[in-house]
C-alpha cells in the first residue's frame, strides 16, 4: 500500500476562464475519486493545487498524472510539479 503526494502549480494559457481536470492514473487506468476539478482564467490564472491518494502498488506498477480542459483548446502551463509516493 503507498500513499501518493502530488502538488501541482500551473499557469493557464490563453484568454478566458477554463475549467481543468486533474487526474491520477496507475497503469493506465484511472483511479477512482483521484479527480480534481479546478476553474482558472482571469485572476486566478496561476495556482497550485494537492492531489492525495491511497493505493495498492506492485513491482512494475506506474503512476500518471493526466491533465483535461474538457471546454476549450487552452492549454495549462504546470511550472512545478512535487511528487511523494511513500509506502
Amino acid at each position: 500500500f503507498v500513499s501518493i503526494h502530488a502538488t501541482i502549480a500551473y499557469q493557464k494559457q490563453g484568454g478566458g476562464t477554463d475549467s481543468y481536470n486533474f487526474h491520477l492514473y496507475k497503469n493506465g487506468v484511472l483511479l477512482p475519486g483521484s479527480d480534481v476539478e479546478i476553474i482558472s482564467g482571469g485572476a486566478t490564472a496561476d495556482g497550485s493545487i494537492s492531489l492525495m491518494y491511497g493505493t495498492l502498488m506492485e513491482l512494475n506498477d506506474y503512476i500518471e498524472i493526466y491533465v483535461i480542459n474538457p471546454i476549450s483548446a487552452d492549454d495549462i502551463l504546470i511550472k512545478d510539479l512535487q511528487l511523494v509516493i511513500r509506502e
